[in-house]
């Protein structure tokens, strides 16, 4: 077992990181608000709508790497936690080839897409009849381009430096708004919107690879460093890992689709503003998770049960603010929302009940599912994924339709779908902890 001093550097560093990321993803959001303004003042209400529709659209490749960096990020950890530079080095090569193998294919695929009757229905009825071709082109090759060089990400994060995703959304938007700032208000079309997004979406990467292995050139990315052999390792876990997030884009992107089938689109409005209010306390927790993450597996590695069960420890006591914060906003939100948003987004409170005991437990769940990423063990996590996204949805039309609850209905159906992980997860945490310290 590693001595106290490895735990308590590891825990300063996981707060330096916390806090660090929480800082530059407040001033990103600051700066994303801001850059919506400007874009609506170069572009118009139309043409706004229409980009925010592009990168809806786009926004889905980032979902389907196969688990791919995931997979690679904690080879990468356990490598670098044993102190194996040259398998350390092996790994990041074989992560950049496979992502790069993925965005070819995703490319590919987008191409034979676009050659079928899907562009037309595309023009005719998402983007209202306007031709987007170009649009759509030059941002896909972005997203691609940025989906291999943001691998970068994952090897910020493998050394335990989980702020540097928030450090380059902030980035990201600082180059946004400052091109945006110096154009002329109502002369922007959106190609030029399009190639100033896709430059200031590449450039940080580039600028954060180039930082990071000016450091540590002993992790630089090379062709004789690729290893096939890691790929069972890579993607064992990556694949799973793929299949638990495909389950948690079924549960969260048809929930707006629901509300809109069985209680219209003014209630999704209503259900939207409730989901912005109650995810800002899921994405502060989501981000020391995610800074935690490869910590666990850092201390996996090494031995260090001591540090692993003092942080989940602490952890389940940090749910007790959460229990007050959401109880408080319960009862602030219909006046946070009217004064957001007006009368008209206001929902009950039993709306917001429901999103309170779905951000209780998303969190609950989140402590046992970024620990046991983190070492691997994510087999019984995905079968608890699959039975949520199996129920999901007719829970959800039961609810909402046939018991007359409307959008109150579809987070309450969200919050029995959650329900699985979140009792067999401590369970499965305990059991894998219980297993592990017996063979040490």
């Amino acid at each position: 077992m590693t001595d106290s001093v490895t735990g308590a550097v590891r825990s300063r560093r996981v707060i330096n990181n916390v806090i660090g990321g929480l800082l530059a993803r407040v001033a990103s959001l600051s700066l994303q608000f801001y850059s919506a303004r400007l874009m609506l003042q170069l572009m118009g209400v139309e043409s706004l709508g229409l980009w925010l529709v592009v990168l809806g659209v786009l926004q889905w490749v980032t979902y389907f790497d196969f688990g791919i960096s995931y997979g690679a990020r904690n080879e990468l950890a356990r490598n670098l936690a044993r102190g194996d530079m040259g398998a350390a080095a092996r790994t990041v090569a074989t992560g950049y080839l496979y992502c790069l193998y993925v965005a070819v294919v995703l490319g590919l695929a987008a191409g034979l897409l676009m050659l079928t009757p899907l562009n037309g229905w595309l023009t005719a009825t998402v983007f209202a009849g306007h031709d987007m071709g170009r649009v759509l082109v030059l941002c896909l090759l972005a997203f691609l381009l940025n989906f291999v060089l943001s691998f970068v990400l994952q090897v910020y994060a493998a050394l335990e430096r989980g702020a540097a995703a928030s450090v380059h959304g902030l980035l990201v938007n600082l180059l946004l708004v400052l091109v945006l700032w110096s154009l002329p208000a109502g002369h922007a079309d959106m190609e030029l919107i399009a190639f100033t997004y896709c430059v200031a979406m590449i450039l940080p990467s580039l600028l954060m690879s180039v930082w990071l292995y000016a450091r540590h050139p002993g992790l630089r990315p090379s062709l004789h460093g690729i290893d096939h052999g890691l790929r069972p390792a890579i993607l064992d876990v990556g694949l799973r890992l793929f299949v638990i997030q495909l389950c948690a884009l079924v549960i969260f992107s048809t929930d707006r689709l629901i509300v809109s089938a069985v209680a219209g689109p003014q209630a999704v409005v209503v259900y939207d503003a409730a989901f912005r209010v109650f995810g800002l306390l899921t994405m502060v927790h989501g981000l020391v998770m995610g800074v935690l993450w490869s910590s666990f597996t850092h201390a996996y590695a090494q031995g260090d049960w001591l540090w692993i069960r003092q942080v989940l420890r602490r952890l389940q006591w940090l749910m007790l603010p959460l229990v007050l914060v959401s109880g408080l906003l319960v009862l602030l939100s219909p006046w946070l929302v009217r004064v957001w948003l007006g009368e008209v987004a206001v929902g009950s409170t039993l709306l917001y009940a429901g999103f309170a005991l779905y951000v209780l437990l998303s969190c609950w769940s989140n402590v046992w599912a970024y620990f046991l990423n983190g070492i691997g063990e994510t087999r019984v996590q995905m079968y608890s994924a699959l039975c949520a996204a199996v129920v999901n949805i007719p829970l959800a039309l039961f609810f909402a339709h046939c018991l007359g609850m409307g959008e109150t209905g579809v987070i309450w159906a969200t919050v029995a779908s959650l329900c699985f992980f979140g009792v067999i997860g401590p369970y499965e945490t305990a059991r894998v902890i219980r297993k592990e310290t017996l063979q040490t």
